[in-house]
């Protein structure tokens, strides 16, 4: 079925055409988000909202939620237009044993290393954090959790920098497996990646979105977002003692994200 369907403003409900909108309208998928830990997740999330999509952000259906007992809840997860879903590599052969033809998975990738390794530095070591909120030290903070998150910086230790890294290109290694199976069987999915996302924001989203010429199912729902960005590009902003972090970046014998997934690079949007 071809046809146009007008979207709405976020704010101000104010119609406008988007270039989502005003494709044609050949796909129903489902769409899967698919990602590890603070990779922009909830805020992408939440910004495929304003393209008409009601995404479900909740990660209520992970295996790690203690109702699920360690098992995705596929039937609660599929039965929604996109679903935030942070998946392991013994979740592919489910995860592809449930797509349709006309579903799409989309990979949450950061590809910096430095960065994200600074980021998840104390939620893999929570031992180090001097205050309890940089446990979870957000890359975007929710208005709804009621506090104002202001990022101080902190001392980071080489050693657990090291660790950390390299247990973060396990994760890495893990998505391009789950990506290998999708490719396999034949499946539509995708790379989306987080500084992709902070340089073209929604322009960007809808360049993912068109590429697979998926159809938003629009209406005059007022979309509000909740997450706005804590982390600036400049590690200095948290590290106290950033040269050090960046000397080791420069010179660590580790893989970056595009020759590990060298593979699978011919999904640019």
């Amino acid at each position: 079925v071809l046809g146009r369907r007008p979207c709405h403003d976020s704010m101000g409900g104010h119609q406008y055409r988007s270039l989502v909108c005003l494709l044609p309208v050949v796909s129903v998928g489902r769409v899967i988000l698919f990602h590890h830990s603070h990779e922009g997740s909830h805020a992408i999330c939440q910004s495929f909202g304003t393209f008409c999509f009601a995404p479900d952000c909740s990660e209520r259906y992970d295996p790690g939620k203690a109702a699920n007992r360690g098992t995705v809840d596929w039937e609660g997860a599929l039965n929604t237009s996109m679903v935030l879903l942070r998946l392991r590599e013994k979740d592919a052969t489910g995860l592809v044993s449930r797509l349709g033809p006309e579903d799409v998975v989309l990979c949450l990738v950061r590809t910096d290393l430095m960065r994200w390794t600074v980021s998840e530095y104390f939620k893999v070591n929570p031992g180090e954090a001097t205050d309890l909120s940089l446990a979870k030290n957000p890359q975007f903070l929710h208005y709804w959790h009621g506090i104002n998150v202001t990022v101080t910086p902190e001392h980071f230790k080489l050693t657990l920098v090291g660790s950390t890294a390299k247990m973060l290109v396990n994760r890495w290694r893990e998505k391009i497996k789950i990506l290998d199976r999708l490719k396999q069987a034949g499946k539509r999915y995708g790379i989306l990646t987080y500084e992709e996302f902070l340089e073209g924001g929604d322009a960007y989203l809808g360049n993912v979105l068109a590429a697979f010429r998926l159809a938003p199912t629009c209406s005059n729902r007022s979309v509000v977002l909740t997450s706005q960005r804590v982390h600036t590009d400049f590690v200095k902003d948290a590290v106290l003692n950033f040269e050090e972090i960046y000397h080791y970046f420069r010179y660590a014998d580790l893989p970056t994200w595009g020759s590990l997934a060298r593979h699978h690079q011919d999904l640019d949007f």
